[in-house]
């Protein structure tokens, strides 16, 4: 009888352990940078209840006190209407946290916003890589879909 109760106990206490670290397990950290309001609280609650850390920023230099102070797995980034600074911050990311993965979302269609690429630096190779993480959120398809299959489908 003592065999089996302590073994019974080392099943349970095993089990308590998996519990935990599935429980307790670290979430994925994201930030999400977009000048409109509504779309870091939708984008963010959205995320959330899947279980990512959320961080929003509005405006670009918030969103560059938060990467000095927290390293991040998944970024989103919006351009913006001055895409030109979406952009550098997009690069920026880059070289601050290599290994943080990027969406860029824009209310521009890809091919809209290819120069601008372009004249940052960024090579036609670049460009096919960009394209694959590039996501118009005016487009057809729901933004919000397309971010978690990019994020399920290419990092997870």
């Amino acid at each position: 009888v003592i065999v089996f109760v302590s073994g019974l106990l080392a099943s349970f206490i095993s089990v308590m352990a998996v519990f935990f670290v599935l429980k307790h397990k670290a979430k994925n950290k994201i930030l999400i940078v977009d000048d409109n309001e509504e779309i870091c609280k939708d984008l963010g609650g959205f995320l959330k209840k899947r279980n990512y850390l959320v961080y929003t920023a509005q405006a670009l230099e918030s969103a560059q006190e938060i990467i000095r102070d927290k390293a991040f797995d998944y970024a989103i980034i919006d351009l913006g209407d001055d895409k030109y600074s979406g952009i550098k911050f997009f690069r920026h990311l880059e070289e601050r946290q290599p290994k943080s993965k990027r969406l860029i979302l824009s209310g521009y269609p890809f091919e809209e916003t290819k120069e601008y690429f372009k004249e940052e630096g960024y090579s036609e190779e670049d460009l096919n890589e960009i394209e694959n993480i590039y996501i118009y959120k005016a487009g057809k398809e729901n933004y919000m879909l397309t971010i978690l299959d990019k994020l399920g489908g290419m990092w997870l």
